[in-house]
């Protein structure tokens, strides 16, 4: 019974040595740890609120402006989080963030405004035929396009209707089997004096 009690005293003993020596284990204390918990709470639950107010849109990806403000978000909240800025300060800039993304959001609905804001979709293939002026405009090699055919199940080029490089960066791959109305490609720019590669 001795025996038993002297290993639990020795493995009490332990246990402050083992609770100080984990946050220097960490290069930390635990008082920085515990201000990182709370700063990465406090930071991710601002991202959601104002998410909740500005709305879904806030999270889209749909535009160049949208990707730019999703990876200063990201980058905002992991430096408020480790504590590379303060939390008041890393908050009033994720406020600021989503607010010139509601505000650009808002201005976009203007034809003007969206034009000066937003990159036109580009053209770069069309029945089948790759626009290689366009493509090289916008530094797009075929096996680009190759690989979106291959992600969307066209396995022959002569398949495609059209393939547009969009504002947000994406690709998209229509293939001749849809039927495409005229209101789809309206604001897609095509290049008139483009060369049409038919190798």
């Amino acid at each position: 019974m001795d025996d038993v009690n002297t290993g639990q005293y020795r493995t009490m003993s332990l246990l402050p040595v083992l609770a100080a020596s984990v946050p220097e284990l960490l290069g930390s204390s635990w008082a920085q740890l515990g201000t990182v918990l709370i700063a990465t709470v406090a930071i991710y639950g601002t991202v959601i609120l104002a998410g909740r107010i500005m709305g879904l849109r806030s999270f889209a990806k749909m535009t160049a402006f949208d990707f730019a403000a999703t990876v200063a978000t990201g980058s905002i909240l992991a430096s408020a989080s480790v504590g590379s800025v303060p939390l008041a300060s890393g908050v009033t800039a994720i406020a600021c963030l989503f607010t010139v993304q509601w505000l650009v959001a808002k201005v976009r609905r203007n034809t003007s405004a969206k034009s000066v804001i937003d990159n036109r979709p580009l053209l770069l293939a069309k029945d089948g035929q790759l626009l290689t002026d366009n493509m090289a405009s916008a530094s797009i090699h075929a096996d680009d396009i190759r690989a979106k055919m291959r992600q969307t199940g066209i396995t022959r080029r002569e398949d495609l209707a059209y393939v547009v490089l969009e504002s947000s960066g994406d690709v998209s791959v229509i293939g001749r089997d849809s039927e495409v109305e005229d209101w789809l490609m309206e604001d897609v720019s095509k290049d008139p004096t483009r060369e049409v590669d038919r190798s």
